[in-house]
């Protein structure tokens, strides 16, 4: 298993698969207004865990994102790009 950071968390790699992810809501990435109750940290981390970890799993993990988020688009395109990061400096 291998663990690197997020911006504000870690995501865990196992198999060739995200096995966890712990990205905390803060100031500098917490969602406001209208999607603050049912687009948490809580559904981001969730949403990662057993993607396929690749060059491209910041965008599958942006494509994906569920409609309850829709409206969180900066919010879920940041948290891709982290996730993303944490990948490439695991695993290139």
């Amino acid at each position: 298993m291998i663990r690197r950071l997020l911006a504000e968390g870690e995501v865990d790699i196992a198999n060739g698969k995200i096995a966890s992810a712990s990205e905390k809501d803060n100031d500098r990435n917490s969602i406001s207004g209208p999607f603050a109750r049912r687009c948490t940290s809580k559904v981001f981390n969730n949403a990662a865990i057993g993607m396929q970890v690749n060059a491209s799993t910041a965008q599958t993990f942006f494509d994906n994102r569920p409609s309850m988020c829709s409206g969180a688009t900066y919010s879920w395109w940041g948290y891709a790009n982290s996730l993303q990061q944490a990948i490439d400096k695991a695993t290139y």
